[in-house]
């Protein structure tokens, strides 16, 4: 088997420029990315299935760890995990994919029939033929045949049935192939739901099995007294059980078929650990050996997976039924149980306990056409699983899924509060008195009127305090709260974008640190949000499309950026407030040093504050890393000739100058001229961006620099 471990790594080089040939390499390479990262997906899911590791965090399958934790559904998961299976026998497809001979299409066409006696003779036709050509090439073929002589076969037969529903027939179809979709993650066919109805009337599969009280049988089961020994009857002998089997066999013997059943009804027909709506048990909360009663509120609903991974020591589920349950894993971290869609008549939450549980409530399924325009937060809320906003970033539509609303939608995560060292409000945020003494009414305003604030754009040179000011607004608006920070991976895409500012909850201040960065179209995509608090988008479902609007919740959106004039103009004029934040005064830096070293248990004198705040460029974050600095070089009070000694030692001198300003300087008034910005960067071996964004802006307000026509030279 070749893992992944021992290759190395697949990039493609992004440069413009390249020739025709480059270009094609690029595009080979970057077209198997994709197949590399399943494979190794694949891999890794195999291999937690294979060593029992899902057990670890109390899940009952890789498969069920990949659906609660990463998001995939199940069949994908399924199908992954046997593709790794299947490639731990196959070493040369394995090794041919993985340095490009084959591609992910090939390879998943090729796993289902070779073996590792057929697989150089499968491998050695696939490399000759195109992907459509090897897919008729194995139709007809079963797994271990070899390929056949001619190069292709005849198309798979396929059957046609026909059947003509009156309208009440036809509406409980559709029901049912909608019921299907949601149970298996995906959307279902009308042949997909025809192949599931012959399997429940030829094998009793499905949950119409489990109501029908004359398909049931009953499984005789022999235990030692004295140890976990078991075994099973059957026509042809004894078969030896797992301990954890027999044990979660027996926890199910209740004591009459009729509780068992309202108990599997009560949970909706389904595990309440993993959603699964097969091989389902009533497991006993306090065991039955220990005295537990076959009561309802000591019942509750495992499927056969999950009932031997509770006997086993992997799971373990405490409290009373229905709605006071506690699932933990082995080590006692929460394990969330399954909520999406199509899990009806069961709702565990590990907090907020209720009374007894009232009738069941049906919810009807929700249709395109059905959904209100604008959708309103509080209905969003209830339906966000049914909207796919992940589309948007492929097909510029929003996917929408017909199905049922939750009763009452999750609770959102609460805002954390604010790290030590962020001001949690304007009384401690120095500087900037301007933007306090406009913003401080507005807020009292908006907090009266239990509205949101208008939305704030924040610009200015880097280390203005962009990012503290925003806590401090977040603060203001809502006292020890944080704002929501949208950064990485949430503001690359739209789809991700747009779901999270849906996400949040009223009151919430969201903060976007530089927003000019943003790409494009996620840009665009805040120009609706920022004015009128909604999102328009266009939403699918099938065939049907519907162009409608999403209102977002109460929340106010603080934006920063250092380069305003990269800011998309329509974007820019719709904050109501656009405030530039200005350099720091020496007596506003003095008091953030203080205040810095304050935290760290180091004193100083003002004398010795203001010096350090002279040195600090007029900018608050210098300030704290040259406070910072400070603490990790002494181990007691500062005082003026210990500062200044300590700014030399730095590098620093008393008006905030560096070494780079210094040899900026020695450069110009050496060459008695101007010289321009790629001449001076040569002399100094100082990056250009470097000179443009950190030296030259203070050089020229102290006046030691001046930019002419013809270059910079010195003032």
């Amino acid at each position: 088997m070749s893992t992944l471990a021992n290759r190395p790594f697949m990039t493609v080089p992004l440069q413009k420029g390249l020739s025709a040939k480059d270009v094609r390499k690029g595009i080979s390479r970057g077209s198997r990315l994709t197949g590399v990262g399943k494979r190794t997906l694949a891999f890794y899911l195999h291999e937690m299935q294979a060593r029992g590791l899902f057990a670890e965090t109390g899940h009952a399958s890789a498969s069920h760890y990949a659906e609660c934790v990463h998001g995939l559904k199940r069949r994908t998961a399924r199908h992954y995990q046997a593709v790794g299976e299947a490639l731990d026998q196959l070493p040369l497809i394995d090794d041919a994919f993985l340095v490009g001979r084959l591609n992910w299409s090939q390879l998943k066409t090729l796993v289902p029939i070779a073996m590792p006696e057929t697989e150089a003779e499968w491998l050695e036709k696939a490399l000759s033929m195109t992907c459509a050509e090897l897919e008729r090439a194995v139709v007809g073929t079963k797994k271990g045949d070899r390929p056949r002589s001619d190069k292709l076969a005849i198309p798979k037969v396929r059957y046609t049935v026909q059947a003509k529903l009156d309208g009440e027939a036809y509406a409980r179809w559709e029901r049912a192939k909608e019921r299907l979709s949601h149970e298996a993650g995906e959307s279902m066919t009308d042949a997909d739901l025809l192949k599931h109805v012959a399997g429940i009337v030829l094998d009793g599969d499905g949950e119409a099995s489990l109501s029908s009280e004359g398909g049931r049988t009953t499984v005789v089961v022999h235990r030692c007294a004295s140890c976990r020994a078991a075994e099973v009857a059957t026509p042809d002998g004894p078969i030896a059980l797992e301990p954890s089997l027999a044990e979660a066999l027996a926890c199910d013997g209740v004591g009459g078929a009729s509780l068992r059943e309202r108990v599997l009804a009560r949970d909706g027909g389904r595990c309440v650990h993993c959603g699964r709506p097969f091989d389902l048990h009533a497991h006993h909360i306090h065991p039955r050996e220990a005295g537990g009663p076959d009561t309802e509120s000591n019942l509750v609903t495992l499927c056969r997976g999950c009932h031997g991974l509770l006997h086993d020591g992997g799971l373990r589920i405490a409290g009373v039924a229905p709605n006071r349950l506690v699932i933990t894993d082995k080590n006692g971290n929460p394990v969330a149980p399954r909520t999406g869609s199509g899990t009806e008549g069961i709702e565990v939450r590990v907090r907020e306990p209720r009374g007894p549980r009232g009738p069941l409530v049906k919810l009807e399924v929700v249709q395109l056409q059905q959904l209100p325009n604008p959708v309103p937060p509080d209905f969003l809320a209830r339906h966000r699983h049914l909207f796919a906003f992940e589309a948007i970033d492929f097909r510029g539509e929003v996917e929408f899924s017909p199905g049922e609303g939750r009763s009452s939608p999750p609770n959102p995560e609460p805002a954390a509060p604010p790290p030590d060292g962020r001001p949690r409000n304007f009384a401690e945020f120095v500087g900037q008195r301007a933007i306090r003494e406009t913003l401080l009414p507005a807020i009292a305003d908006a907090r009266k009127k239990s509205e949101a604030l208008e939305p704030v754009l924040l610009s200015g040179t880097p280390g203005l305090g962009k990012s503290a000011l925003a806590f401090a607004i977040a603060g203001e608006m809502t006292p020890w709260k944080g704002p929501r920070v949208l950064t990485g991976p949430f503001l690359s895409q739209k789809g991700k974008t747009i779901e999270s500012l849906l996400s949040m909850s009223d009151g919430d201040v969201v903060f976007i640190d530089e927003v000019h960065a943003l790409p494009k179209g996620v840009m665009e995509s805040l120009y609706e949000a920022v004015q009128d608090g909604r999102v328009s988008v266009t939403v699918r479902s099938g065939s049907e499309t519907r162009e409608m609007a999403l209102a977002l919740p109460r929340i106010t959106i603080v934006a920063a950026t250092s380069h305003p004039e990269e800011l998309e103009g329509p974007l820019q004029s719709r904050f109501a407030y656009r405030l530039a934040l200005e350099p720091y005064s020496p007596e506003e830096l003095a008091l953030i040093v203080e205040d810095a070293l304050r935290r760290k248990g180091v004193s100083i004198g003002d004398e010795a504050a203001l010096l350090v705040g002279k040195a600090s460029r007029g900018i608050a974050r210098e300030a704290i890393h040259l406070a910072r600095r400070l603490v990790r070089v002494t181990d007691g009070a500062l005082d003026v000739a210990r500062v200044r000694a300590l700014l030399s030692r730095f590098g620093v001198d008393e008006r905030g100058l560096d070494k780079g300003d210094r040899k900026i300087l020695a450069a110009l008034r050496e060459a008695k001229r101007a010289l321009s910005l790629r001449t001076l960067a040569a002399k100094t071996e100082i990056a250009p961006a470097t000179i443009l964004v950190r030296h030259e802006p203070y050089l020229i307000r102290l006046g030691l620099v001046e930019v002419t026509p013809f270059g910079r030279v010195a003032g």
